[in-house]
């Protein structure tokens, strides 16, 4: 008998679901409002009607639909850019200076110390207007004056949009700061600065700046290495700004990464560590409620104390609804836990639907909720060690079944080891949070009282350390260059969703559905491959004061690099390795040659030619000489102008004639607009790198040179 599924237990998981549909669909089309309205008081009306008529079918879809459009409105309103005074809505953004406040604690980067700061006012000349929105405010670490939550600062200088990303399949900065809340940013001297005034942030903000300030200074002395120190800090306080590069590396390459990330596992710890100290309150009359608020208060203290990121939010809405069983005889239904975590989260800030670490976490949550029991019940172990063994590599298994499509979408990598740095890590995790409260509890009556519990967190710590790192060295712990579309991701899910759906309720019509999805992954995966074995292009990219120009056939391609150094290969894989996975090609570290080194190049001292596929690409960057000339006319599909070569137009040497003018990101910036202005007047075909972004030539399509 197949199994069929109802959604009568999870009204709010419904609810949740079609909300997020509705602001899924509001981010992706542009629908004028009071038509969304009308559309919606259509549903709502169809859905009264259905309720009179008692028409159960359409009166869910009519609801659901409803939903949908709430959802659309409500990402509408909470968007900072309805305001008409926003920084999104000026198309001026040139002026003399700003004033606005600091309204969070310093970042620090590897140069830079970084605020988030709210605009209050413009200043342009004699002429002020008001203002807002946030920026990041950056300023040099050499610096002295450090600036407080709470500053009202004036800066002498014009603020500026965040730059698009120039470079196909690259990281998209800019929007993942839009996402946020942040639509600007400034790189300010402190002689540009001046403080106005200084608010002094509310109590219960500043009384918890001081406890995380004074947190970490126990830990500081409690704590002799520094790495353990910042591993520590990103644990128990969520401070992550400390934390070495190559430590970040190992725990991401391992599957561990989620253990320096404060998220569910370490709310899930702290609620069963205080479950377990409340537990003798349950023997005094209305102690059940003691029990609940002494869990409320502790998990939302951490919560705040970490810096209340979208997983600790999450983590905390659901094991505070968790914790109303301690005062009800009601268990809560898990799914609708999380449906109500969702909404929460969502309607405080619709945006996080869009960050990472919100999606990852809740499917991770449901993936431990749904899968977990099903891996577990295939295979059972009569020994209690074995037991607890094989329960948490399923816990690490759902986890990962979950949250694999995600991950290899947004990191292009799977860690093949993530079972063994797991197994480790978890209890690393949960002794080192443990002994952490143990010893800042403690330090904060006497430093001497934290030592013990100071050294167990210390040596907990460092060898989960050890491991990860070991683990790191096995040949083959983390495959890279992993490429998945957006809708290569959605057909992952729904295969995962009805195989472990038939595999739960042995469902032979489901396992077929399966098997239909999974054969069109199959061909989408086919078509790709075919598509990269007959591709052939010529990609110019955008690499600041570089020529760089990527000639590819099928899965060949060589990178040639006017001044290529091995030091820069990170910025490079960082600006070409996208793209290059998207079309199912290697690292850029592969195939990176300088002019010189590559047998493609015909250099002289007048030009360098390139031969290629039927194409004739030519490369000036020496000054021009008087001398050359050629016999009638050289005819070039692509010449590509650096070094500023030339800076008029007219200097074009008269016996070239090239289809496509391009400008290397080596060209001088304020040179870039004059030769676009000239070119525009001539009908020449210009382009500039620096300014338009990468230009690819696809030599399998039609396309005007």
């Amino acid at each position: 008998m197949m199994y069929v599924f109802t959604w009568s237990p999870f009204p709010i998981l419904r609810l949740a679901i079609w909300f997020i549909v509705g602001l899924l669909v509001g981010d992706s089309l542009t629908v004028d409002f009071k038509k969304v309205a009308a559309i919606a008081c259509v549903f709502f009306i169809c859905y009264l009607i259905s309720l009179w008529k008692n028409f159960k079918i359409l009166a869910g879809i009519s609801g659901s639909l409803v939903i949908v459009c709430l959802g659309w409105f409500h990402l509408y309103y909470s968007s900072p850019t309805v305001n008409p005074d926003h920084i999104s809505n000026s198309t001026d953004w040139k002026m003399d200076g700003f004033i606005g406040r600091i309204i969070e604690s310093k970042v620090e980067r590897e140069e830079y110390l970084r605020y988030d700061f709210a605009v209050e006012q413009w200043i342009r000349g004699d002429s002020s207007g008001s203002i807002s929105g946030l920026i990041h405010l950056y300023l040099a670490k050499g610096d002295s004056i450090a600036l407080e939550i709470g500053d009202k600062v004036y800066c002498n200088d014009s603020f500026r949009r965040v730059a698009q990303p120039t470079n196909p399949a690259v990281f998209n900065y800019s929007e993942y700061l839009r996402r946020s809340g942040i639509y600007g940013q400034a790189f300010v001297r402190m002689d540009q600065l001046k403080i106005i005034s200084h608010q002094l942030p509310t109590k219960i903000p500043g009384f918890l700046m001081s406890v995380r300030r004074r947190c970490a200074e126990v830990l500081r002395l409690v704590i002799t290495s520094d790495r353990e120190f910042q591993i520590a800090e990103a644990l128990i306080l969520g401070i992550r700004d400390y934390l070495d590069e190559e430590v970040k590396s190992a725990y991401a390459s391992v599957g561990a990464i989620h253990v320096l990330a404060v998220s569910g596992l370490h709310v899930g710890i702290i609620y069963m560590v205080l479950l377990f100290c409340l537990k003798p309150f349950r023997l005094l009359d209305h102690g059940n409620y003691i029990v609940f608020l002494g869990l409320i208060m502790g998990i939302w203290i951490f919560a705040l104390l970490t810096g209340n990121s979208p997983s600790v939010m999450r983590a905390a809405t659901m094991f505070s609804i968790i914790s109303l069983r301690e005062i009800s005889k009601k268990r809560a239904n898990i799914y609708n836990t999380l449906g109500i975590a969702a909404m929460v989260i969502l309607l405080l800030h619709p945006q996080y639907l869009f960050a990472v670490g919100f999606q990852l976490s809740f499917i991770a949550v449901f993936g431990i909720v749904h899968l977990y029991p099903i891996i577990y019940s295939y295979v059972n172990f009569s020994h209690w060690l074995l037991d607890k063994v094989w329960s948490l590599s399923c816990v690490s298994m759902a986890a990962q079944v979950a949250t694999f499509p995600l991950s290899v979408y947004y990191f292009s990598q799977f860690p093949v080891y993530f079972l063994v740095s797991n197994m480790f890590a978890i209890p690393g995790v949960t002794v080192a949070l443990v002994m952490g409260f143990m010893a800042i509890s403690a330090g904060f009556i006497s430093i001497e009282l934290a030592l013990i519990p100071g050294y167990i967190l210390d040596k907990a710590i460092f060898l989960v350390n050890e491991a990860i790192f070991f683990t790191n060295e096995l040949p083959g712990s983390l495959i890279t260059g992993l490429y998945i579309s957006k809708v290569e991701v959605w057909l992952c899910y729904g295969v995962l969703i009805l195989f472990f759906t038939g595999l739960q309720y042995r469902s032979f019509s489901t396992f077929v559905c399966t098997s239909v999805l999974l054969l069109l992954q199959l061909g989408l995966i086919c078509d790709r491959n075919r598509q990269v074995v007959y591709q052939k292009q010529v990609v110019f990219y955008d690499i600041p004061d570089k020529t760089t120009i990527d000639f590819i056939a099928g899965k060949e391609a060589q990178l040639i690099i006017s001044n290529y150094r091995h030091e820069e290969l990170g910025m490079l894989s960082y600006q070409i390795d996208p793209y290059r996975r998207t079309i199912g090609l290697g690292s850029v570290s592969e195939g990176a040659v300088s002019w010189s080194e590559s047998e493609l190049v015909d250099d002289n001292e007048y030009f360098k030619l390139i031969q290629w596929q039927g194409m004739r690409i030519m490369i000036l960057d020496n000054p021009l000489k008087e001398y050359l000339a050629f016999d009638g006319k050289l005819t070039v599909d692509v010449l590509v102008l650096s070094n500023d070569v030339i800076q008029n137009v007219s200097q074009l040497p008269a016996c070239l004639e090239a289809k496509k003018v391009i400008l290397s990101s080596e060209y001088s910036s304020w040179l870039v607009d004059k030769l676009l202005l000239q070119a525009s007047k001539h009908d020449v075909e210009m382009h500039s790198l620096s300014k338009d972004g990468y230009w690819l030539l696809d030599l399998n399509k039609t396309q005007t040179l």
